[in-house]
């Protein structure tokens, strides 16, 4: 399999020096060995050098394009479906929105293959604050789907507070006893510096490599990490590029979401809310389960950006509910699994068009893949959208899937609105948003969710603040939503 200098280093494939130079360079700082000192950052750090004294070379990167452009791809058995919002984009001096929604399913089932063996990392926060209950609770629960799992995976603790400690290494599920009981041995003290334990859950699974073997880190925390957020996203970014996805549970409410969900996001992974025994239960089934079922894994959407389409937000629907960064050129999208679909919602700012402009590429680039069934070899899809550009406005309804989509998401990001508007001090913009959010919530049956919206919004208009979970009971409570009402 070739290794594509041009992804190592970030930039498309007709980059020029210069943009070639400032990329390296941005690549390379983040992971110099006098500021990372760790084996992967080394590792990287070489393979992006590599990567540079190929394609600054004019001889040897026409000499390497050549190369890429003899690599085999193994054909996906699965199926690409597009709905676009609109079929043609009017030609008019302003900007104006549009919505691309991609369906990716699986075509094959997994009894058709030997699955590789899974290698899944816990690394729990072990902290003050973690003593009593929601430890009690975690050993519980993680004893309690254990009986579930292939005996043939692998599991691996972490445990961290101010420094990390390997409390379990590698152990197939099969020897069951041996992780009850060092399970059982995990206490709680000092701190939480989550950039210690997450390294550690990282450096654990890299060195326990094996051809094929999937590689999990689960993330059980309760607080806030103290100044090394960035560096947290640096170990994110180096997890990614070895394939290993992080999913993480907040448990209670005084965890930062923000930093959480970029931090899973960056590996395709997702943040989930733990608050009660039973949902972390059903959590930590739904992900060691789903784990086994992997047909494609670093599933990454490569763009070729059209100036006057901007890519404003991308929202996974399907199997997680995740919203993805869209900075990058390359955004990883996580697994796909045997018989199932990923769904993706895009929305684009398409910029003011003029006489010349023809069409519009709303969506140009590749989906790429590796299949661990297949001899690990790499596969890719090509979702390529190009709308005319129309002379006149034309009154179009959107497919049905895309207004469905856009209506629970404009739910989530209501609440998320309200939630500004409590961090500036506008509370009455707050409780109206809410009490807006309340009778849409009644309008679709959500009668729960909408009552507990209500009860919050008279908590701010008393006390000016969310009450002590409401914050996050609304945000996941809204976010739950946009999952497809038939998955």
């Amino acid at each position: 399999m070739v290794v594509d200098y041009y992804e190592t280093i970030g930039v498309n494939r007709d980059a020029t020096f210069d943009e070639i130079k400032r990329a390296y360079h941005e690549q390379a700082s983040k992971v110099h060995p006098d500021h990372n000192q760790n084996k992967e950052s080394t590792e990287q750090f070489i393979a992006i050098q590599e990567a540079f004294n190929t394609l600054k070379d004019p001889v040897k990167r026409k000499e390497f394009d050549l190369l890429l452009n003899e690599e085999q791809f193994a054909q996906p058995v699965t199926r690409l479906k597009i709905f676009t919002s609109r079929k043609s984009i009017p030609r008019i001096n302003e900007d104006q929105l549009a919505y691309a929604l991609l369906e990716i399913e699986c075509l094959k089932m997994n009894e058709e293959v030997k699955s590789p063996n899974v290698n899944v990392c816990l690394v729990i926060d072990q902290s003050t604050s973690m003593q009593g209950h929601r430890m009690d609770m975690v050993k519980a629960n993680v004893n309690r789907v254990l009986p579930t799992l292939n005996p043939q995976d692998y599991l691996s603790i972490v445990t961290f507070s101010d420094e990390a400690n390997i409390f379990l290494p590698p152990t197939q599920i099969a020897n069951r006893s041996i992780i009850e009981e060092k399970l059982s041995q995990v206490s709680t003290q000092g701190g939480t510096e989550i950039k210690k334990g997450l390294q550690a859950g990282i450096d654990l699974l890299w060195q326990g490599d094996e051809k094929g073997s999937p590689r999990y880190v689960i993330l059980l925390t309760d607080g806030h990490t103290y100044g090394d957020e960035e560096d947290c996203y640096k170990i994110a970014q180096q997890a990614a590029e070895q394939g290993i996805m992080i999913s993480a549970m907040g448990i209670g409410n005084e965890w930062n979401e923000t930093f959480l969900e970029k931090l899973t996001a960056i590996t395709g992974g997702s943040t989930l809310f733990v608050n009660s025994k039973e949902a972390l239960f059903q959590y930590l089934q739904r992900l060691f389960n789903s784990i086994d079922y992997v047909y494609a894994r670093k599933m990454s959407l490569h763009l070729e950006k059209d100036q006057r389409a901007e890519l404003r937000f991308l929202f996974q629907l399907e199997p997680n509910i995740i919203q993805y960064p869209t900075q990058e050129r390359r955004i990883l999208l996580g697994d796909l699994y045997f018989g199932k679909k990923s769904i993706f919602l895009m929305e684009f700012l398409i910029h003011p068009l003029i006489k010349k402009d023809k069409d519009v590429e709303l969506l140009k680039g590749q989906i790429k893949m590796e299949l661990p069934h297949e001899k690990q070899m790499n596969a890719r899809l090509f979702p390529n959208v190009v709308l005319p550009v129309s002379t006149e406005i034309v009154e179009e309804k959107p497919p049905v899937e895309i207004v469905r989509a856009l209506s629970k998401i404009t739910l989530y990001q209501m609440q998320e609105r309200s939630r500004e508007d409590v961090k500036v001090g506008s509370f009455k913009h707050a409780t109206k948003r809410l009490n807006f959010l309340a009778s849409r919530l009644l309008a679709d049956g959500e009668v729960q969710l909408a009552t507990r919206v209500l009860s919050e919004s008279e908590v701010i208009l008393k006390t000016h603040k969310f009450s002590k979970d409401g914050e996050k009971e609304l945000k996941y409570g809204t976010k739950k939503l946009l999952a497809p009402s038939n998955p």
